[in-house]
């Protein structure tokens, strides 16, 4: 009976051990005593930034863009941020969930079922210039086929045009996950609807207005706007004007001079320097926000956490990194991620440090939550700064099918040989394809496609 009481102790002994192990040591090593200081680069980068609420900022129109007839597409935008900032002070006391967000919008939009007749008439408008390229001849035998005749349709439209005449495109700083973001997806569709229409009533120099007129927008888009999905929408609406653009001239449709002006136009977007570094600074932002934010289920976890240790291994291991890369030319981008994949590395933060595996382990109980979260927020940044370098090689790839038909006198060949038109990544002369009549370079991503045809397809 002894022996038995002894045993019960002892279970006891191992239990308390056990415990002491698992939760006390934990909670006492996160008392916030022991949180590290908040690293001051975060502190001087990562700033609010001054959202004019004005007409003149597309991104409140954009909000309420699909708004029924009856409602103002800027008063949308102006309450739904009013709601946002409303959320922040409401949220760790009654949290604002995706879901609840989504159905006080669709109450303010009005629109249950208004765009799906155009949307499955114009299947074309989905046609994504990174997979195809021949996206304005689908779009134009669509509009042959069926004329725009849809009052909604025509509306959109209307309001495509008066978004278009707007000076700025910032959102608001309260954007965090459980926030909806803009349409941005059905602007592309209306954007690319918008050309072929121009296209389709034969008037080139209306069409060349409409491109230009397209591309500034989404190109302001992409400077103004703070949050990585804007610049890489932007840059997805950019890509697939430039693919339109290359079906024209293609086709032989462009004369002398329009097609000397539309060079200039390239130009012009060829001296941007196409970074998203903003963008990764906005990221992090956002997760900062979320944790200094965060409702009372995640304040539970704070006896594992650390906030100012979370947020200096968010910014050291993904944002800086991030931030370094966006730097770097088409050349030197491409020399680094070569390096990575010879090291072996998983990915490319592991390749600069990262180890969520070591981060993550039980027997290491400081910031345990932190340490979590991060591996959960943190992605791959680089393929989308890739984006901006595909886009650059896609101006090269569009400005060297000007240059080859600006010399007929010389082969295909000769041209992309001398031409300074080259691949982005290596800086070597274009790829060309005889049978196909296609010049191109390898896309950072090979499910992607860069190139160009030369002749209209036969």
């Amino acid at each position: 009976m002894k022996t038995i009481k002894l045993t019960f102790k002892t279970i006891g002994i191992i239990f308390l051990i056990l415990f002491c192990g698992i939760v006390v040591i934990p909670v006492l090593v996160n008392l916030s005593i022991f949180d590290e200081t908040l690293n001051p680069e975060i502190t001087t980068t990562i700033q609010p930034w001054k959202v004019p609420e004005d007409e003149t900022n597309a991104y409140f129109y954009l909000t309420g863009f699909f708004a029924a007839e009856n409602v103002q597409p800027h008063e949308v935008g102006l309450t739904l941020t009013e709601r946002y900032r409303l959320n922040l002070e409401r949220n760790s006391k009654k949290p604002i969930t995706y879901a609840k967000m989504v159905r006080f919008i669709d109450g303010l939009l009005d629109n249950k079922g208004l765009d799906e007749p155009w949307r499955n008439t114009y299947t074309s408008l989905s046609c994504d210039s990174r997979f195809e390229i021949a996206c304005l001849e689908k779009m134009d035998k669509q509009l042959s086929l069926y004329p725009v005749q849809d009052k909604r349709l025509q509306l959109l439209l209307k309001r495509y045009d008066e978004i278009m005449q707007k000076t700025r495109y910032v959102e608001t700083t309260e954007q965090r996950a459980e926030i909806p973001l803009p349409p941005l997806g059905g602007l592309m569709k209306l954007s690319r609807l918008k050309l072929a229409l121009a296209y389709h009533q034969n008037d080139r120099t209306e069409f060349l207005s409409q491109i230009k007129t397209n591309i500034d927008f989404w190109r302001m888009m992409f400077i103004d706007g703070k949050m990585l999905i804007s610049k890489l929408i932007a840059i997805s609406a950019i890509r697939n004007h430039l693919q339109i653009l290359s079906e024209v001239i293609a086709k032989e449709e462009l004369s002398h001079v329009e097609q000397i002006q539309v060079a200039e136009d390239l130009s012009l977007l060829m001296n941007e320097k196409w970074s998203i570094a903003e963008a990764f600074v906005s990221e992090h932002r956002m997760i900062a926000s979320s944790i200094e934010n965060s409702d009372w289920k995640v304040q539970l976890s704070q006896f594992f956490w650390q906030k100012n240790a979370t947020q200096n291994n968010h910014y050291k291991y993904f944002t800086q990194v991030m931030l370094e890369l966006s730097q770097l030319s088409s050349t030197e981008f491409y020399k680094q991620m070569q390096a990575c994949k010879k090291q072996g590395a998983d990915s490319t933060l592991a390749c600069f440090g990262w180890d969520g595996e070591s981060f993550k382990h039980f027997l290491n109980p400081y910031n345990m939550y932190g340490n979590w979260l991060i591996g959960a927020v943190m992605f791959d940044g680089d393929k989308y700064i890739a984006r901006t370098h595909d886009l650059k090689g896609l101006l090269n790839l569009v400005k060297l099918q000007l240059e080859i038909k600006q010399y007929p006198q010389k082969t295909v060949e000769e041209v992309i040989k001398h031409s300074k038109y080259t691949n982005p990544y290596t800086e070597e002369p274009m790829l060309f394809n005889s049978e196909s009549e296609e010049i191109s370079f390898p896309c950072n991503q090979t499910k992607f496609q860069c190139k160009v045809r030369l002749t209209k397809r036969k």
